[in-house]
């Protein structure tokens, strides 16, 4: 789609704070779905309503008591992995591990060979183009199971939610839940993936980390930077909007004025990051957008740290080292930056293997 773009870290960071120019009410890939994502489609005050849904589910308190969960989920997939040489970084550790802590965070444990199924991107391509078929019979299946039978996880809080007194839509409901398992998956996979590949590559930096664990939470908001694991989002420009609108016969279709807010140009804005090509795993202050900004900025942050530290500190803690051994990598360049746009494979194999062996 080839819309105007947003670029730098100023003008990114502006338009995000600014809902009443640039809209998020817009439905996005709209070649794979037919409703809006929310609350991330609309703005506020509507936006503000529908994120008090999920807020529960993504708060500090919540994470610190699911953080111990996730580290002996990656504790009980190293143990797993240790027995072979080499292992594909992005579908055997990186959605492994996502998909086994979505289990936890939206109490769906029995889900998670489905959404493993589905491999490292939600939307899966086939020979027609992408495809989102899978999740929604996905979503109809799941919310007609909590309907019946309401349990204590993710989507029968989704379900039994209302909207100022109203019970939710179907279309809202499918709408909530498309993006907490389409943002909780893909783009944190593609985060472990980075971290793993870069490591792997770089030994100093893991012996960095590996000195002082306090040293992680920094690595991990570098990588958010480098990666721009979404590196940019649709918004609709209203002032466009308006002037083309003045410009054209009533009779005319008034397409919205759709522009791209482009995160990664922030994150690699050299008149904010020095040298933002680099990756400087203790790079202080790192004023990075790659969890967005505004009132839409990721509610799912805490989640992807605390998944991404507990994989981490599993390795460390396990003695494991390893090296990458194959890679096909998507690049993308952003102003003097070249960034993985999307890990095909990462091959790795252990020079170290970890010395435990956990259940997950």
């Amino acid at each position: 789609m080839n819309h105007p773009m947003i670029s730098g870290h100023a003008a990114v960071r502006a338009a995000l704070r600014d809902s009443t120019r640039f809209s998020s009410d817009l439905q996005g890939d709209r070649d794979v779905r037919t409703y809006k994502q929310l609350p991330l489609e609309v703005d506020p005050p509507v936006h503000t309503v529908y994120r008090s849904i999920l807020a529960p589910l993504f708060s500090a308190d919540r994470v610190a008591t699911l953080a111990p969960r996730f580290r002996t989920i990656a504790d009980g997939l190293l143990g797993e992995l240790s027995g072979s040489p080499r292992f594909d970084v992005c579908r055997e550790l990186a959605l492994e591990m996502v998909v086994r802590c979505l289990g936890v965070v939206f109490n769906r444990p029995g889900d998670v060979d489905e959404w493993r199924s589905w491999g490292p991107d939600v939307w899966i391509s086939t020979p027609q183009g992408r495809s989102g078929a899978h999740l929604q019979a996905y979503l109809e299946q799941t919310f007609a199971a909590v309907a019946a039978d309401p349990g204590d996880d993710a989507f029968t809080v989704i379900d039994q939610a209302t909207f100022e007194g109203r019970p939710l839509s179907a279309q809202e409901k499918h709408g909530i839940a498309n993006i907490i398992l389409a943002g909780g998956r893909d783009t944190v996979v593609k985060l472990m993936t980075g971290f793993m590949w870069h490591l792997g590559h770089n030994a100093h930096d893991f012996d960095l980390i590996a000195a002082d664990r306090t040293r992680i939470p920094r690595a991990i908001e570098e990588l958010v930077r480098w990666l721009s694991p979404l590196p940019m989002m649709e918004r609709i420009d209203r002032d466009a909007a308006s002037q083309h609108a003045a410009a054209r016969s009533p009779d005319e279709v008034r397409e919205p004025a759709y522009v791209w807010v482009s995160f990664a140009s922030g994150n690699h804005d050299t008149g904010v990051f020095t040298s933002p090509d680099v990756i400087d795993l203790q790079r202080h202050p790192n004023p990075h957008l790659g969890f967005g900004g505004g009132a839409h900025a990721c509610i799912g942050n805490l989640i992807a740290k605390a998944e991404t530290r507990a994989l981490l500190e599993a390795l460390l803690d396990s003695g494991a080292r390893w090296q990458v051994v194959s890679e096909t990598i998507e690049w993308a360049e952003f102003g003097a930056s070249r960034v993985p746009g999307r890990f095909h494979s990462v091959d790795a194999a252990w020079t170290q293997r970890p010395t435990f062996s956990g259940k997950s």
